[in-house]
């Protein structure tokens, strides 16, 4: 859990509005979205440590999942984010009723929002003041990956 720590993933874990969460609230977490019945969690590990995580799943409608890939700073650029998105996308159009695919990020995390336009999805908005860091609020970028799209890119083997 010590990864998931490290001060750059401050806000970027569901629940920790910015600051850097203890290792037993992580932890609970965890095993809280492990529970969830409307979704799936996966810890991503990598030479016995975690890397991060991967969550996929809705709330009301299982025609509108959502997907969230976590990696931590040391275990960026390496592809496992790519390789877990493009799995659990995969998963979820070919799997289930979805018909588009939702994800966020905090607008200040810039790798965030190139890795969600990179692997397809489109920006679909933009909630403002949802967090705060450093003292300043931040907003969130909202994406979304229609089906048609996906089916489309797909097709042509990317």
């Amino acid at each position: 859990m010590a990864q998931l720590r490290h001060p750059e993933m401050r806000g970027l874990i569901e629940g920790d509005r910015g600051r850097v969460m203890p290792s037993t609230r992580l932890a609970e977490l965890l095993e809280e979205w492990q529970k969830d019945p409307h979704g799936s969690t996966s810890v991503i590990e990598t030479d016995g440590q975690v890397a991060g995580h991967v969550r996929m799943g809705w709330w009301w409608d299982a025609l509108t999942p959502w997907l969230d890939v976590v990696i931590t700073p040391e275990r960026r650029r390496g592809g496992l984010a790519t390789e877990a998105a493009r799995r659990s996308l995969a998963h979820l159009f070919e799997s289930t009723p979805a018909h588009v695919v939702h994800a966020s990020t905090p607008g200040w995390n810039a790798g965030g929002l190139a890795f969600a336009d990179r692997i397809g999805f489109e920006r679909a908005g933009v909630m403002r003041r949802t967090g705060i860091r450093d003292g300043r609020y931040t907003d969130t970028v909202h994406f979304e990956l229609m089906r048609s799209r996906w089916e489309q890119a797909h097709a042509a083997g990317r």
